[in-house]
């Protein structure tokens, strides 16, 4: 967000001095300026263009900072959700949108009367363009906001009638960009579950893969992954971040375009944990990739808040509509190559 006005910013310092230099020089060439005048513009621009620049990246970090501030005081500003006085406990993991609409703005409606089932112990794809609140409907499971209008269930609760920790228990979510720790691999997975046995954690790890991830590194699972897990790719963290959420244990997991940005060795591995998680779990995926979408026991089609379609991949493609044209799509840009 910053570089643009940073590289604009230098452009024109360095404009200017060119164009200092510039005029120095002719005056020098004729002969209205001498050649101490003329070195001590020329010094002077340089000790400016320093001078100027290292105002310019102080003015940037400050922006940055006030920008952090006012991000931090909207948070703490902001209204927490209304908790219930008799909490009830959901029977069951499956999920339930009952009619749910949902604004951020409260002008413009994201989702608009959604109605979808997403059974105990399946895999439900939500796929659709940009924009069509695929993401903000698995937000609304883990009441990252309330609904406006309708219901989320779970287990036939609604979300806002259960406690905060009960629910936030029941979810694990695996988003596209994965945040590890500046630990070792092996921790990062705990992290899930500080208190698990060896043998939960070994479970993890057959289901999610990392080992493979460890094997390659030059301390195994004493490697430290750096901040942010610098020091894997994408895939790897995933595969850190998955072992996690199984380790977790939640009844239901939530998939943010996991595989969005993955070479076909990780993407494997981890649509394979997925119907591993899907075997005794809730797991809803947001997903574009053709391998994710078609293993899934049902995919809800959402275009501007609605979902239009719902079946499986094979019922979808049978039908006239906007998901068979999605998959054709999708399987003729499989085949682009750059030349």
């Amino acid at each position: 967000m910053t570089q643009r006005p940073i590289t604009v910013y230098t452009l024109l310092v360095y404009l200017v001095f060119g164009l200092t230099l510039l005029c120095a020089t002719a005056l020098l060439a004729l002969g209205q300026l001498g050649a101490v005048e003329y070195l001590f513009v020329v010094v002077l621009a340089l000790r400016s263009v320093d001078a100027l620049l290292k105002a310019g990246s102080q003015s940037m970090s400050m922006s940055v900072c006030q920008n952090a501030i006012d991000t931090s005081e909207r948070i703490l500003a902001a209204e927490p959700l209304p908790e219930t006085d008799a909490p009830q406990h959901p029977k069951g993991a499956g999920i339930e949108f009952d009619h749910v609409s949902f604004s951020y703005d409260k002008a413009r409606p994201v989702i608009d009367d959604v109605s979808l089932v997403c059974p105990e112990g399946r895999l439900t794809a939500l796929v659709g363009p940009s924009g069509s609140g695929k993401t903000t409907l698995t937000r609304l499971i883990a009441r990252f906001w309330d609904v406006d209008g309708g219901a989320v269930r779970i287990g036939g609760v609604d979300v806002r009638d259960m406690a905060v920790e009960e629910l936030l228990g029941m979810v694990s979510l695996v988003f596209q960009d994965v945040y590890l720790f500046d630990g070792t691999i092996e921790e990062n997975v705990r992290f899930g579950q500080p208190d698990a046995t060896d043998e939960q954690v070994r479970h993890a790890v057959r289901v999610a893969r990392p080992d493979q991830v460890a094997e390659r590194l030059e301390d195994g699972w004493e490697t430290r992954v750096g901040e942010g897990g610098g020091r894997l790719s994408g895939g790897e963290r995933q595969r850190v971040s998955i072992a996690r959420a199984l380790l977790k244990d939640a009844p239901i997991v939530l998939f943010d375009e996991a595989t969005a940005a993955l070479d076909a060795e990780n993407e494997a591995a981890i649509v394979e944990a997925m119907h591993e998680l899907a075997r005794d779990r809730t797991v809803i995926a947001i997903a574009h990739r053709l391998s994710t979408i078609a293993g899934a026991d049902q995919i809800a089609m959402l275009e501007d808040g609605r979902v239009t379609q719902l079946g499986t991949h094979g019922e979808l493609l049978s039908q006239e509509g906007r998901y068979r044209s999605f998959w054709e799509d999708r399987r003729r840009a499989q085949g682009w190559r750059v030349r």
